[in-house]
């Protein structure tokens, strides 16, 4: 595949369950940037969908006619996954690349109530923590994007394969906390994002009090099933549907409907302390991610020691 000349000139690539979705609403309010139809078109993830080619990939951003605008996309997937930095070189002209980073723990938990939310996910946080190298150990693609708890914290292993592909200096991270701390610190993070992909920041509003992809549980299983599910009903509404990209928006649309938000006092949300050896893997990987980026991680390295020493 022929490289897309300076298309898109950005990506926001991570990491998952780190606030993607509030970027993506941010920037959606400027008239400099051109983002796809749809957040997340997994075009670089899914072998499908690269395998239709930059022209496919092209259609799916609007207004492509005004080159005067900046041209990115949000999509978590694209950090985790390492094919994804190949093709993104192989066919970009060196896009930029943001890559927020969240508290390890935080972030596994967040992942695991969205698996769990979805039907995927049966076991308890802290089973789900011991099963997930056996599950990943297996190869099986589901398990890569739905059980990866602990994996996709491992930011130090995941950057440092990107870094091979793109150069450092056309990365800018951040972290989860440096956009949604308190007002003061969304705009300054706002501010560096936008100076980084060259727009003013100018008729964009942050307003942290407005929450994205909250914990949330389904308002019916059914539904959810129909949704997510792999069964005979899916089965059936799928073969109604020709387009793939209308069935996205579709069960997005109704996901939406179905959903219902934890409030902070809900039973739902207590869960096991994870096992000493998630601790132990994570300060492993951070004191790595610290000597590679200019990121400052060490409160959430002091934290986990605490409370590893209490113990």
């Amino acid at each position: 595949m022929s490289k897309l000349v300076n298309f898109p000139d950005f990506f926001c690539i991570g990491a998952q369950k780190s606030g993607t979705t509030t970027l993506h609403e941010w920037l959606t309010q400027s008239e400099e940037v051109g983002l796809p139809w749809t957040k997340e078109t997994h075009f670089f993830r899914d072998e499908e969908r690269f395998s239709k080619g930059q022209n496919w990939y092209f259609q799916q951003f609007k207004d492509t006619s005004l080159r005067t605008k900046i041209f990115g996309e949000v999509d978590p997937e694209y950090m985790y996954f390492p094919e994804c930095s190949e093709r993104i070189s192989s066919t970009c002209d060196a896009p930029k690349l943001i890559i927020v980073l969240r508290e390890p723990i935080s972030r596994a938990l967040s992942h695991y109530r969205m698996s769990q939310r979805r039907g995927y996910e049966t076991l308890t946080f802290h089973d789900a923590l011991f099963e997930e190298t056996s599950r990943l150990q297996n190869g099986d693609r589901f398990s890569k994007i739905h059980h990866s708890y602990i994996d996709r914290g491992l930011y130090a292993k995941q950057i440092e394969k990107i870094m091979y592909q793109l150069p450092k200096s056309r990365l800018l991270v951040l972290k989860f906390e440096d956009l949604y701390a308190s007002q003061d610190s969304s705009v300054k993070a706002l501010n560096l994002i936008c100076d980084f992909i060259g727009i003013s920041s100018n008729g964009i509003t942050c307003d942290v009090s407005v929450k994205h992809n909250e914990a949330a549980v389904p308002r019916f299983v059914f539904l959810r099933d129909i949704i997510y599910g792999q069964g005979k009903l899916k089965k059936s509404v799928n073969r109604l549907i020709s387009s793939r990209e209308l069935k996205i928006r579709i069960m997005k649309f109704f996901d939406r409907l179905n959903t219902k938000t934890l409030d902070n006092n809900s039973s739902l949300l207590k869960v096991d302390h994870c096992p000493d050896f998630v601790y132990e893997m994570f300060i492993n990987d951070l004191c790595k991610l610290q000597s590679m980026v200019d990121v400052d991680v060490s409160h959430w390295i002091a934290n986990y020691q605490s409370y590893l020493k209490k113990k």
